[in-house]
């Protein structure tokens, strides 16, 4: 859905092409998807049944970030290779338990430290006069620094 949104209001594309490039890789997923379930099931490679995949799964993955689609015939195509890129080898590259490591990452963690941070500065006794004193001197290093 961000894509979408980035693809709109930064690249400036209509709503329409955007909707049609989305509507695309849906149809390439749903090819893809079972057939790379399928090969990963049949295979028992010797880093074991996920973990090759997913070592391996991260070089294709870094292909994506050139813009070849670009040079080749217009932005519209380049985006499309992107995003069909990143989705096909983000199937491979990624274990089921990535989503809750973005959560961790993007969610619990800060909010952990913001309460962290709450309980440390309730601590620190800092008066208003205190406060004031530290504005002044800030405002007397500007004035002194221009």
């Amino acid at each position: 859905m961000y894509l979408l949104i980035f693809y709109t209001n930064v690249y400036g594309l209509k709503p329409e092409v955007a909707a049609v490039m989305f509507l695309i890789v849906r149809i390439v997923d749903v090819i893809w998807d079972p057939l790379v379930g399928a090969f990963v099931d049949k295979h028992n490679p010797k880093l074991g049944k996920y973990r090759s995949y997913l070592i391996l799964g991260g070089i294709p993955l870094t292909d994506i970030f050139y813009k070849a689609g670009m040079a080749l015939g217009g932005v519209v195509p380049g985006l499309v290779m992107a995003f069909v890129g990143f989705d096909q080898t983000n199937e491979v590259s990624q274990s089921p338990f990535a989503e809750q490591g973005i959560l961790w990452l993007v969610a619990v963690i800060p909010a952990l430290l913001l309460l962290a941070a709450m309980f440390i500065i309730s601590k620190y006794g800092l008066e208003d006069d205190v406060i004031d004193n530290i504005n002044r001197e800030i405002e007397l290093r500007h004035k002194g620094g221009e």
